[in-house]
């Protein structure tokens, strides 16, 4: 339906961005409280977005991943972003999430992430995978620690190749557990 990059769950779809997502996306990064721990509350720009976009689509080409549109499956609305996709300043690949205000606190991010665990073990293969936060969203902090993933440091946004606020963030990892399929089966 779309493509190898789909990742279903009983309440949610991730998949490619597509031109029907572009009002909710904006909607997200023009709220300042929904960017609080993304870009320090700073709404994005239309170079911003479009360089977000665009990056995403190099992801899936070269990755066969992204940082996708998650979506409601009930509804057909976008409830978000989630994914996986290369790290900026390393090639580590990280898992990530971000939910829609308004669906905050129904458990999405933990369902969405773990099937992006999932589909990292599963169908890219991988040996381990990485998680960011600021080290304030608890949120965030609680799903990795959900998902299986612990705390290894702290570093910079700059020292991982993102654009300001420079702010420290933490990194989580977890290895491909025992219990995911032998890579290449």
């Amino acid at each position: 339906m779309h493509g190898p990059f789909s990742i279903e769950t009983d309440r949610l779809l991730i998949r490619p961005w597509e031109p029907g997502d572009d009002a909710g996306f904006r909607e997200m990064v023009g709220d300042p409280e929904m960017m609080r721990h993304i870009s320090g509350g700073l709404r994005w720009d239309e170079e911003r977005i479009a360089e977000f976009h665009a990056r995403q689509r190099r992801h899936l080409a070269s990755h066969g991943c992204c940082m996708g549109a998650l979506v409601e499956r009930a509804s057909g609305d976008l409830a978000g972003v989630c994914g996986l996709q290369p790290m900026r300043a390393s090639s580590e690949i990280e898992v990530g999430w971000w939910v829609a205000k308004r669906l905050w606190g129904r458990g999405l991010a933990t369902e969405g992430g773990g099937a992006a665990l999932r589909f990292a073990w599963e169908k890219l293969g991988l040996r381990r995978v990485v998680a960011i936060a600021a080290p304030e969203n608890r949120a965030s902090l609680r799903v990795m620690e959900k998902l299986g993933l612990r705390f290894e440091r702290l570093a910079s946004r700059r020292e991982l190749g993102f654009p300001p606020p420079d702010l420290d963030l933490v990194i989580y990892g977890i290895e491909r557990p025992p219990s995911a399929p032998p890579i290449g089966a």
